[in-house]
């Protein structure tokens, strides 16, 4: 892989996590007031009532540093290990996929549980 490649690998991975740390960001200091069709943890559990809307876009706000975090560490790991094994569209590919596994699965599958259960 050359040297352009590379560098454009990296800034797609970066420009993706700081995506996530703007969308954390917003989630934070502008949390959504009321439930609305803009932005927000909205699934079919979490807009049944006022409380589980609450309640989910509360916790996923408080899980979210951590999937952000961990997906840094994994295009860490990825940047060091794999840099020159996979072809530009794979990388892509994963980077994009693990984006999904780490940063919005966990929180979504412990949020519904959680809604599922109350």
């Amino acid at each position: 892989m050359e040297a352009n490649e590379l560098l454009a690998l990296k800034i797609v991975d970066f420009s993706i996590l700081i995506v996530f740390v703007i969308a954390f960001l917003v989630l934070w200091f502008f949390p959504p007031k009321k439930r609305n069709i803009l932005y927000g943890y909205r699934t079919a559990n979490s807009m049944k009532s006022e409380e589980n809307w609450w309640f989910a876009n509360n916790t996923f706000k408080k899980l979210l540093p951590f999937g952000i975090l961990a997906f840094g560490l994994m295009l860490y790991i990825k940047a060091v290990f794999f840099k020159t094994y996979l072809s530009t569209g794979m990388n892509m590919f994963i980077t994009l996929i693990l984006s999904f596994l780490v940063v919005i699965l966990p929180p979504m599958i412990y949020i519904e549980y959680k809604l599922k259960n109350k």
